[in-house]
């Protein structure tokens, strides 16, 4: 039977932070990624920290592929900021972007797909296939 106790450790967040984060329209991948993030940085009394898709792999037990994509996308929203590219040997420098006032929802769904053999757009109805 699970017993979480406060003594065993907590992770910091301000309620105007995860009243934000609730609504968001985030798909499944990308909650979980957001959360794995909180948890390394703020659960660790930091803001920022390097980390790559094979640690949000191990945390969270979702694809790589999957990981890649949704994590783009949420920096492509700015709800992840990037603080440092990665370079050889070292992963980007990630952090929760505070500023949800900034949070760009209008990327959701932006990245292209392979869809019936014809690239579109997967949020616009102006790209579908008419008959």
């Amino acid at each position: 039977m699970a017993s979480p106790q406060l003594e065993n450790g907590y992770t910091r967040i301000s309620n105007e932070l995860l009243k934000a984060i609730v609504p968001a329209k985030l798909n499944g991948t990308q909650y979980s990624i957001v959360l794995a993030l909180i948890r390394s940085t703020y659960g660790y009394h930091q803001t920022s920290r390097d980390l790559g898709v094979s640690f949000f792999h191990k945390v969270t037990g979702r694809n790589r592929r999957q990981i890649a994509k949704e994590l783009q996308e949420l920096i492509d929203m700015k709800i992840i900021i990037v603080e440092q590219q990665h370079t050889y040997g070292q992963c980007r420098v990630l952090k929760l972007n505070k500023d949800y006032d900034s949070w760009d929802f209008t990327k959701k769904g932006m990245l292209q797909k392979q869809h019936r053999g014809m690239l579109q757009m997967t949020h616009s109805p102006m790209l579908q296939k008419t008959h």
